[in-house]
């Protein structure tokens, strides 16, 4: 079973580091975050934090972006979240076709 999680791992990260469709993908994730104004939310919010904490307690990007993820996810449309798991699985998908992965 280990076996079969590292190969999984293997060919994900392969999928990640060598795949042409997965920037495609990480555009468009990008322009319809734009779209839905979500960019705009995360730097008023990133702003707000700021304000809160005072710019010269902040030392560390590190704290603030740890504080600012779960925002930043919540406001990720539903949608957007379904599309992508869907492209990642046909990336997925067409990467172990051919393979004895392949779970068909």
């Amino acid at each position: 079973m280990e076996d079969y999680r590292e190969q999984v791992k293997d060919i994900m990260e392969k999928i990640i580091s060598d795949n042409p469709q997965l920037n495609k993908v990480t555009d468009k994730v990008e322009a319809r975050l734009e779209q839905c104004g979500w960019s705009d939310e995360i730097r008023m919010e990133c702003n707000r934090l700021i304000r809160q904490r005072g710019i010269e307690n902040i030392s560390d990007t590190t704290e603030l972006v740890r504080d600012l993820t779960p925002f930043a996810r919540s406001k990720v449309p539903t949608e957007l979240k379904k599309e992508l798991v869907a492209m990642l699985k046909d990336a997925l998908q067409k990467e172990l076709e051919g393979t004895k992965l392949n779970p068909k």
